[in-house]
């Protein structure tokens, strides 16, 4: 094989390594993006930060009063589309008002990935 076509091998290689690495949920989950088998350890809302998504299912979030949900953002997805995230009804005043979060910090967010995925508040007031 000439030098071209080891290099192109090895250009290809290096490309499948990185994306392999790219799409492990550790490292998606810590940088911050969705892949198609993971979402993010911790995501942003208004300043703050909402971390440990456990996989919740849609009846557990009806029991609680949060259906319907109100899309207020995305999270940024590699091979993937942009993920929603997600504020509970139950942190609405109306369809028209701002969120609550204007006034108080919501207490839990969602994603809807490959789960229902119920993110909780960091840290205080």
């Amino acid at each position: 094989m000439s030098p071209r076509g080891w290099i192109a091998v090895l250009v290809l290689v290096v490309a499948a390594a990185v994306l392999g690495v790219a799409l492990l949920p550790p490292v998606a989950g810590r940088l911050g993006y969705a892949t198609p088998f993971s979402l993010p350890d911790s995501v942003s809302y208004r300043g703050r930060d909402y971390i440990q998504p456990v996989c919740s299912s849609e009846a557990e979030a009806r029991r609680r009063g949060d259906l319907p949900f109100r899309r207020v953002g995305s999270i940024a997805g590699f091979l993937t589309g942009r993920v929603p995230l997600l504020l509970p009804h139950s942190e609405l005043d109306s369809l028209t008002a701002p969120p609550r979060s204007l006034r108080s910090t919501p207490v839990v967010l969602y994603a809807r990935g490959h789960c229902l995925a119920a993110y909780g508040l960091s840290g205080g007031p």
